[in-house]
C-alpha cells in the first residue's frame, strides 16, 4: 500500500514576486507606507526666446545681428516654459517678458529656424499652439523666435531695403567691379552708410552694420583667392610639410636589416602613428635578436630611409631598369592595400629628410608631380617589350586595314 504524503514543493512559483499590484501601481515600505511611482519628468523645459526686430526678417539671425539682439534685451537665453500652458497663456506669458520692447499694441508670431531661415510652425485646423504641442515642435531646436507684427527699430535714415538686401535675404546682392582709390585699397560694390543714430536703436543698426563688414571681408578674402590661384611648387609643399614634423613626439620603428619593409608596415599600422611626428629607427639583426643599442640622434634614422628606398625599389609594383622604374599592376597590392603604403613610406622619407626615390622614370616622376594631364604619352614611353610588341601589331593592323579599305594596297597575283 503507497502512503501519500503532503509535503511542501520545492519550488514555489510565486516566492520572491514583486509587491507591485496591477491596479494602484504602489509599493509598500517596511514600515508599510504606500507610495506612488515618481513621475518620468517635470512639466517645465527651458528654450532661448529671440524677439526680431523687423517684422519682414526671413532668416534666422547670426553673429553681429545676434550678439546686437542679445545685447540690447530682445533675447532670453533659458525662458521657463510649462507644457500645462494654453494657448493664450503661452502667447501671455512671452508678451509680458518682451513687455518693454512690444507694448500692447504690437503683437508676434512664434516662427522655427530650418536651417538658415525662419518658417512658422504648420498646425492642423483644430490645432493650437499651447505648452504641450510647443514641447513637441521644439524637440531638437534651440530656441524659438518671435516675428513682430510691425518693426520695433526706427530708422529714418537708411534705406529699409538696403538693410533687408543686407541682413534678412539669403541672397547677395549682384557683384560689381571692385573700384580702387588712389592708396591701393579695393572699395567695397555693396552701399554702406555712415549716418548713425543714438540711443539703443542706434546702437542695434551699428550691430546690423557689422554684417556688411564681415560680408565685406569676405569678398576680399574670395577675391584675393580667384586672383592667386597659383599652384605651390614641390619644394614649397615639401618645406611647408617639413615644417610641421613634431620634434618632441616620435614614431619608433622596430626594424629588421634583413626585412625593412615588415618593420615600416607594422609601424604605419599603429593606431598612434602620425606622418607628423619625429621617426626614429631601432634595428636588429635577427627577427629574435635584441636590438642594435645604437642612440638615434639621426645616424639609425636616414640608415632606415636608405634601407627603406632600396627595399621599395624591389618590391613588384614596379617593373623596368632599376633607375628607370614604373608603376604595374598586382592584384594583390591593390588588395592589401600596398600601393597606399608605398606612398607614405615614400612621401615620410621626404618629408623627415631620407631622400626621395631615385628609381623611379622620368615619366613616372612627371606623372607623381604634375598629374597625367601634363604628360603626353607615346609608344616609346612603354618600357615592357611584350606590350609594345602587342601595340605594335595592333597599330599594324588598324593601318592595313585603313589602306585595303582605301584601296591604297597593291594588286597580287593570287
Amino acid at each position: 500500500m503507497v502512503t501519500i504524503v503532503n509535503r511542501t514543493p520545492l519550488y514555489c512559483p510565486r516566492a520572491g514576486t514583486s509587491t507591485f499590484t496591477r491596479r494602484g501601481g504602489k509599493r509598500k515600505r517596511e514600515g508599510g507606507q504606500e507610495f506612488t511611482k515618481r513621475a518620468k519628468g517635470t512639466c517645465e523645459f527651458h528654450k532661448e526666446v529671440i524677439l526680431l526686430a523687423r517684422s519682414n526678417s526671413k532668416v534666422v539671425p547670426r553673429q553681429g545681428l545676434r550678439h546686437s539682439l542679445i545685447s540690447h534685451g530682445f533675447c532670453r537665453s533659458a525662458f521657463c516654459f510649462d507644457r500645462a500652458w494654453t494657448a493664450s497663456e503661452l502667447t501671455n506669458s512671452l508678451s509680458s517678458t518682451f513687455f518693454h520692447k512690444l507694448g500692447e499694441q504690437v503683437s508676434f508670431r512664434m516662427m522655427l529656424g530650418c536651417g538658415s531661415n525662419l518658417m512658422e510652425p504648420s498646425l492642423g485646423p483644430n490645432q493650437e499652439l499651447d505648452g504641450q504641442l510647443l514641447f513637441r515642435v521644439m524637440k531638437g531646436k534651440n530656441a524659438l523666435y518671435l516675428l513682430p507684427s510691425t518693426d520695433l527699430v526706427e530708422d529714418a535714415k537708411t534705406p529699409e531695403s538696403d538693410i533687408e538686401s543686407d541682413i534678412d535675404l539669403p541672397q547677395y546682392p549682384p557683384r560689381q567691379p571692385s573700384n580702387r582709390t588712389e592708396s591701393g585699397s579695393a572699395t567695397s560694390p555693396y552701399p554702406v552708410t555712415d549716418d548713425s543714430i543714438d540711443g539703443q536703436d542706434g546702437d542695434l543698426n551699428d550691430g546690423l552694420m557689422m554684417i556688411q563688414d564681415e560680408r565685406n571681408d569676405v569678398d576680399a578674402a574670395i577675391a584675393l583667392s580667384l586672383t592667386d590661384n597659383r599652384a605651390p611648387s614641390l619644394d614649397e609643399l615639401l618645406r611647408e610639410l617639413n615644417s610641421q614634423v613634431n620634434g618632441e613626439e616620435v614614431s619608433i620603428f622596430n626594424v629588421n636589416r634583413d626585412d625593412v619593409i615588415d618593420g615600416t608596415l607594422r609601424g604605419l599600422k599603429r593606431r598612434s602613428f602620425n606622418p607628423f611626428k619625429r621617426v626614429s629607427a631601432v634595428f636588429s639583426s635577427s627577427i629574435c635578436a635584441e636590438a642594435e643599442g645604437a642612440v638615434d640622434e639621426g645616424g639609425p634614422t636616414r640608415e632606415f630611409f636608405r634601407l627603406l628606398n632600396q627595399a621599395v625599389c624591389r618590391l613588384p609594383i614596379w617593373f623596368g631598369p632599376d633607375d628607370s622604374k614604373m608603376l604595374t599592376l598586382k592584384s594583390t597590392g591593390v588588395e592589401d592595400r600596398l600601393y597606399y603604403y608605398v606612398g607614405q613610406m615614400i612621401a615620410m622619407s621626404l618629408i623627415h629628410g631620407g631622400g626621395g626615390p631615385h628609381f623611379l622614370s622620368e615619366t613616372m616622376f612627371k606623372l607623381l608631380v604634375s598629374g597625367p594631364e601634363s604628360l603626353e604619352a607615346t609608344i616609346d614611353h612603354i618600357q615592357s617589350e611584350e606590350i609594345k610588341g602587342t601595340i605594335m601589331k595592333v597599330r599594324l593592323a588598324i593601318a592595313l586595314n585603313f589602306m585595303n579599305c582605301n584601296g591604297l594596297l597593291p594588286l597580287t597575283s593570287k
